[in-house]
């Protein structure tokens, strides 16, 4: 009965130390993806490791088996084994024919008259065949053959070996550190001019990643869609692959569910972080085999990856569904996602227009309308979010107008709640009206890329005020109807 109490402790301690170590293993790994310092385990960790040791060592005491006693006449005393150790090797010596011992002592002399590295063979020049002497000999015999095969052979010319001798001096005096660039497998340095890795996609792998980016957009992002239709044909492949990456991106977050703890989101995201890397040469690593990756290798391999990594940690950062702290947080994440996004649109089709000069006053203009739509959009997405018991209203405004989280659950204090939006509307028209207050500053040649985003968020700003700042109406879930006669009158008109 004992032995098997011993045996169970022994059983379910080792498990908790596994269980501690993966539980280590990903506490690491989730401060890697969060880009988080590693300070120390938490404490349970550490706690548990300490107590699942201690008692595997008390429990495998019990349970070991008891030594067993050395009978004497299994021992073998030293002088019997240092003689049969003698033996073996005479034995072994012995083998060649007497021709092969005459061949070894004019090797012998050979060394010792050529290198002053053979000195321990000159003191047997006349080696007896038996006993520490043969040993001595066998020895010296194996220290001259691995000096012939590294250094040179006995019959090579003296000068010769003396200037190989002293040349390898040299280098070694010379380069202090190794040179490792020959070795099979060495990685390339960065500052190696790398491969275009467009040349790693065929021809068909890039239609049909396009067609797959196309319908992406077209079934989850219409609106883009349309306004891809109204912009230059010779940008269409390039920003349909901005726009696949941004759909894929957006679509991470409804995939997931941060409430039961699901951090595969982190991994998704952290996927196209690397991804990014390798299609624009920042990483060796290949280019992953997937639609969108393919298209912007095959169509956007001159978009700035600055940009795109900043739209991915952007959204890596908001990862789990936490409220913004301000409004001047909200206007950030806009600026950093939509703004980044179009300011990519701006440079693809500033890219086909060789007279189109863009300034950097033109990149605040996007950033700022991008910012605009994201606190518009927010006000549209609340409804929807709340069934799934998630808020993302800024809380210093929520705290202004009296508003709680629980309160918009449960739709009580809804005048309070009317307070929110209508302040995140008035700043979204704001920014709306002081970016198209800067339009000349846009060339005219890539303001159908603001188009879309200037006529969606204000459309949301008409549905709110005409739906008297009510958050839960139904008709903020409609799309404008008229958007592509929109975009087709403010093309024409060179407005946003």
């Amino acid at each position: 009965m004992a032995s098997t109490i011993y045996r169970l402790i022994t059983i379910v301690s080792a498990l908790s130390l596994l269980h501690c170590a993966y539980s280590a293993a990903q506490h690491r790994f989730y401060l890697r993806l969060t880009e988080q310092p590693f300070v120390s385990l938490p404490v349970d960790v550490v706690a548990q490791t300490v107590i699942s040791l201690v008692a595997l060592i008390y429990g495998t005491s019990f349970i070991a088996n008891p030594f067993q006693y050395i009978k004497k006449d299994q021992v073998t005393s030293r002088p019997n084994m240092r003689r049969s150790t003698q033996l073996s090797i005479i034995h072994h010596l012995r083998q060649p024919g007497q021709s092969d011992v005459s061949r070894i002592r004019h090797a012998t002399h050979t060394e010792a008259a050529t290198t002053s590295t053979t000195k321990f063979i000159s003191n047997s020049q006349r080696p007896s065949i038996g006993g520490d002497s043969l040993f001595r000999f066998g020895f010296s015999r194996i220290t001259a053959s691995r000096q012939y095969s590294t250094k040179s052979s006995p019959f090579a010319d003296n000068s010769n070996h003396n200037a190989n001798h002293n040349s390898n001096d040299m280098k070694k005096q010379s380069s202090r550190s190794p040179d490792f660039s020959n070795i099979p497998g060495a990685r390339v340095p960065k500052s190696v001019t790398k491969s275009n890795r467009v040349l790693e996609i065929s021809k068909k792998q890039a239609d049909e990643a396009f067609r797959s980016c196309l319908e992406m957009v077209r079934k989850h992002d219409v609106d883009s869609y349309l306004a891809i239709l109204t912009m230059n044909k010779k940008a269409q492949p390039e920003i349909v692959a901005l726009n696949a990456l941004n759909v894929e991106l957006a679509s991470i977050r409804d995939k997931v569910d941060t409430r039961r703890g699901d951090t595969s989101a982190m991994y998704r995201l952290q996927f196209w972080k690397d991804a990014i890397s390798s299609i624009y040469g920042i990483s060796p690593l290949p280019v992953p085999r997937q639609p969108v990756a393919i298209g912007l290798c095959s169509f956007a391999s001159r978009a700035d990856h600055n940009m795109l990594l900043k739209l991915v940690e952007t959204r890596q950062s908001t990862i789990g569904d936490r409220q913004f702290p301000d409004i001047n947080a909200l206007s950030e994440y806009g600026k950093s996602t939509t703004g980044s996004l179009l300011c990519l649109q701006i440079d693809a089709l500033a890219r086909i227009s060789p007279d189109t000069k863009v300034l950097p006053m033109a990149y605040d203009v996007a950033k700022d309308l991008g910012a605009a739509y994201a606190i518009a959009n927010i006000i549209r997405a609340t409804h929807p979010l709340l069934a799934r018991g998630i808020v993302l209203l800024p809380v210093d405004v929520m705290s202004l107008n009296g508003a709680t989280p629980d309160s918009l659950y449960k739709k009580k204090k809804l005048d309070e709640a009317c307070g929110v939006t209508r302040d995140l509307i008035n700043e979204s028209k704001r920014l709306l009206i002081d970016a198209r207050s800067r339009i000349d500053m846009v060339p005219k040649a890539v303001r159908p890329a603001l188009a879309a985003t200037g006529t969606i968020t204000d459309y949301i700003i008409k549905t709110v005020e005409s739906n008297k700042y009510d958050i839960y109406s139904p008709h903020l879930q409609r799309r404008n109807p008229l958007l592509l006669w929109s975009l087709l009158a403010k093309k024409l008109c060179s407005k946003f």
